[in-house]
C-alpha cells in the first residue's frame, strides 16, 4: 500500500524545503497509526520450537470494552487514541479515532485518522472503513474479507489502492492482541508466535512475541501489574506493557512514539496545543516503512 512512497531520497528532513519535511513527516505518523492499528513491528519464519497463538481462543470471550490513550512522540503529548468494542450482531463492532496535533519548523498540524470495523465472533475481520483527514493527506481505505479473499479499494496519502488478496483467514488486527494474549499463561523468557494483519506488505504475517518480564506499573489509576512483552529488533522493536485482563497500559514503537493509557479527559486535552516536533531522520522512517531491523 505505500510501497510507491518508499522511492523518496533518504537525505535528512532538515535539510529539505518545509513542504517536502511535512510530507515525510506525514507518512511517518501514517505508517505509525496504520502499524499501531494493525500489527508489531517485524514479521519472521515461525520455528516448530515456537508456541502459536491461536486467534479462536477469543471465540465467546471478547467483552465489549472502552479505552482512551495518550500519544506521545519525542517525549512530547501529541494526541490521542480511543478505542471502542462493542457486540454487534453475531459479531463486534471495533471503532478507533486517533488525533494528533503537531507543530514543526513553526506550521501547524492537525490529523485526523477513523477505523470503523465488523469482526467475527474470533475478532477476524469481516469489513471495515479507514478514513485520514490533515496535513494534505486525506483519504479513504475500504476492506471486506470474504470467502478467503481480501478486497481493498481506496487512496490514501495520494496512493491509490484497488487490490484482491488471497488470505488463508481472516485478517486479526494487533488491536486484539493484547485480548489474545490474556487468554494464555504465558511465560517470562519465552517467545510465541502469532499471525497478524502486516498492512506494508498485505498479507497475514507471522509475528514473534517475546515475554520480557512481569512488572509493577504506575499507572493513572495506580500501580498495577503488567505483563512486558517485545516483537522485532533495532529501528522496528515495539515493547508493551498489558495488564491481567488483556488490555494495553503502555506501547512503545519506533521513532519516538508511545501510547499511554490514560482517562478521557487526559487524553482529549493533548491535541489542545500542537506538539513541538524536530526534524525527523526520513532514512530511519524508510527503513521502519521497509521492515529492516537497522542493524
Amino acid at each position: 500500500m505505500l510501497a510507491p512512497l518508499l522511492e523518496m531520497d533518504t537525505v535528512p528532513l532538515q535539510r529539505q524545503s518545509s513542504s517536502r519535511a511535512w510530507h515525510l513527516l506525514g507518512l511517518g505518523l501514517v505508517a505509525a497509526w496504520l502499524l499501531a492499528m494493525a500489527r508489531m513491528a517485524g514479521g519472521f519464519s515461525p520455528s516448530a520450537a515456537l508456541e502459536t497463538l491461536d486467534p479462536r481462543r477469543l471465540a465467546g470471550h471478547l467483552e465489549e470494552h472502552e479505552q482512551w490513550l495518550t500519544v506521545y512522540l519525542q517525549q512530547r503529548r501529541a494526541g490521542y487514541l480511543h478505542r471502542r468494542l462493542q457486540a454487534w450482531g453475531s459479531g463486534y463492532r471495533l471503532q478507533q479515532r486517533l488525533r494528533l496535533g503537531l507543530r514543526l519548523a513553526g506550521r501547524e498540524w492537525h490529523i485526523d485518522g477513523r477505523l470503523e470495523a465488523t469482526l467475527d465472533s474470533s475478532g477476524g475481520l469481516r469489513h471495515f472503513t479507514y478514513h485520514l483527514a490533515g496535513g494534505g493527506l486525506e483519504g479513504s481505505l475500504e476492506g471486506h474479507y470474504r470467502k478467503g479473499q481480501l478486497l481493498l479499494s481506496g487512496a490514501l496519502a495520494g496512493v491509490k489502492l484497488d487490490r484482491r488478496l488471497a488470505l488463508a483467514e481472516p485478517p486479526l488486527l494487533d488491536s486484539l492482541l493484547p485480548l489474545l494474549l490474556a487468554r494464555y499463561q504465558l511465560r517470562v523468557g519465552r517467545s510465541y508466535s502469532v499471525r497478524l494483519f502486516d498492512p506494508r506488505r498485505l498479507a497475514n504475517r507471522p509475528q514473534r512475541l517475546e515475554v520480557v518480564e512481569r512488572q509493577v506499573l504506575d499507572t493513572t489509576n495506580g500501580l498495577q501489574p503488567a505483563l512486558h512483552l517485545r516483537s522485532g529488533r533495532g529501528e522496528t522493536r515495539t515493547e508493551m506493557w498489558i495488564d491481567e485482563e488483556g488490555h494495553l497500559l503502555r506501547q512503545e514503537s519506533p521513532l519516538g512514539l508511545r501510547l499511554v493509557a490514560t482517562g478521557e479527559a487526559a487524553a482529549r486535552s493533548a491535541v489542545s496545543t500542537p506538539a513541538e516536533i524536530e526534524a525527523v531522520d526520513s532514512g530511519a522512517v524508510l527503513r521502519w516503512l521497509g521492515g529492516q531491523d537497522g542493524e
